[in-house]
Formats: C-alpha cells, sequence, structure tokens
C-alpha cells in the first residue's frame, strides 16, 4: 500500500465520498491506490475523513468513511494583496500560504498594479494541491475584488502595509491570534496616496514590515508566517 496521502473532495453523502477525474488519475493511476485500501481525505472545510475505497471506475473513485474529525481554526487571517505582474510568483504565494493555514487570499487590481487578470481556476487548483500536501483541512478562500469592496470586508483588525518614509507605523505582529485580521498589502508599485488615504479614513492600521522593501509576495508570505507561528 503507498505511504501516508491527504486527498481531496468537495462531494460527501452520507457515509460515502466520490472523488473526480484528477483525484482518480492521482490516487489510482499514479499511487495505485486499490478497491480495500484505507485513505484520508478532506473537504477543505475543517472536515477530516478516515475512510476505505470501495469502488474505482475509469473517471472517478469512492470510498467509505469510517471516522471523521473536525479540525477547529485558532483564528483568521485574510491577506488582500495587488495583482502582480509574475504568474508564478503569486501561484508560489498562493501555495505557502495555504500550507499554513491562511483563511482567505483575496486579490485587487491596485491603481498602481502593473497587471489586472488573475486566474482564479488555476490559484485553486494550486491551493487543493497544497492542502494536500501539508495534511491540512482548511481550504482558504480565493477572490478578486474591486478596491471598493476590499474596504468594505468587515474585519475587527484592520492593517496596511504601506512603503513610505515619514509614515508612522507600528511593527506587525499578531498579539490576538484567535481574532479575525485584514492585512492590505500593495502590488510592486504599492497602494497610491488615494487608497491609502482611503483606509486611513476607515480606521486601518499602517503596520511595518522590517526595514527591507519586500517583493509583494514575500511580504504576503512573511505575514502568513508570523501569523501561523502566533498560533502555534
Amino acid at each position: 500500500m503507498p505511504g501516508k496521502f491527504t486527498f481531496y473532495t468537495s462531494t460527501i453523502q452520507d457515509k460515502n465520498a466520490l472523488f473526480d477525474e484528477n483525484e482518480t488519475r492521482h490516487a489510482i493511476g499514479t499511487l495505485r491506490f486499490k478497491v480495500g485500501d484505507q485513505i484520508e481525505f478532506t473537504n477543505g472545510l475543517g472536515d477530516y475523513y478516515y475512510g476505505t475505497i470501495n469502488n474505482i471506475e475509469k473517471r472517478l473513485f469512492s470510498a467509505q468513511i469510517h471516522k471523521s474529525e473536525i479540525h477547529p481554526r485558532k483564528g483568521l487571517l485574510t491577506i488582500a494583496c495587488g495583482i502582480i505582474k509574475s504568474t508564478d510568483r503569486m501561484e508560489w504565494m498562493v501555495e505557502k500560504c495555504t500550507e499554513m493555514g491562511i483563511s482567505s487570499i483575496v486579490f485587487f487590481d491596485g491603481q498602481k498594479s502593473e497587471r489586472n487578470k488573475l486566474n482564479l481556476e488555476r490559484m485553486q487548483k494550486i491551493a487543493i494541491g497544497a492542502l494536500k500536501q501539508s495534511h491540512g483541512a482548511w481550504l482558504p478562500n480565493i477572490e478578486l475584488l474591486k478596491w471598493k469592496d476590499i474596504l468594505k470586508l468587515e474585519i475587527k483588525n484592520k492593517w496596511i502595509a504601506k512603503v513610505e518614509v515619514g509614515v508612522e507605523s507600528l511593527p506587525l505582529t499578531f498579539s490576538n491570534p484567535a481574532e479575525a485580521h485584514l492585512l492590505l498589502i500593495g502590488p510592486e508599485g504599492d497602494f497610491s496616496e488615494t487608497e491609502f488615504n482611503d483606509c486611513i479614513g476607515l480606521n486601518f492600521k499602517p503596520v511595518m514590515m522590517g526595514k527591507n522593501v519586500l517583493r509583494t509576495e514575500t511580504a504576503v508570505i512573511a505575514a502568513a508566517a508570523s501569523f501561523y507561528l502566533s498560533q502555534n
């Protein structure tokens, strides 16, 4: 029998889980699981399951669920960042944020963004792969929002990382990791003055990401790692 792997499905009915063509190709075609083998899987909503494969077809397979666990979240961090030019760097960012259990990754087209398109379906596939690899149970919410909708997000603790000399900022810390947090990080060109003032008017707190100027995806990963470590 193959080693330990975590699979993903969004289709669970009673005590039976159904896996799609991608999972079938991975589990059956590549890893050579067979009927009677025990597997572990998640629905990405905090539920982790243990089951036994009971049917295999060409493009799908199913498993009978024997046991399930709920993996509670310790805290919620939404990171909203500007779209950047490099697809590879954004995919890497989504992968690492998923591994560290970030609850939401929101992209926006900032006034200084050099790109305004995003393949959300591809990002979601990257997140599913990272969830499986890390044996996690929570799939992050990934979406693309307009700037005005970013400002409407109702989250208790709101932060904005601004790269600007002379702006009075606090170090980014998560002293209350069990609460919900929203952190805004700009694109390569940073936030515009208008965007920054929009946030200050809505009681976002400016924060520092260290002395060095970080790339967008580096700043996101640094914040995700800080939040992750504050809970462990």
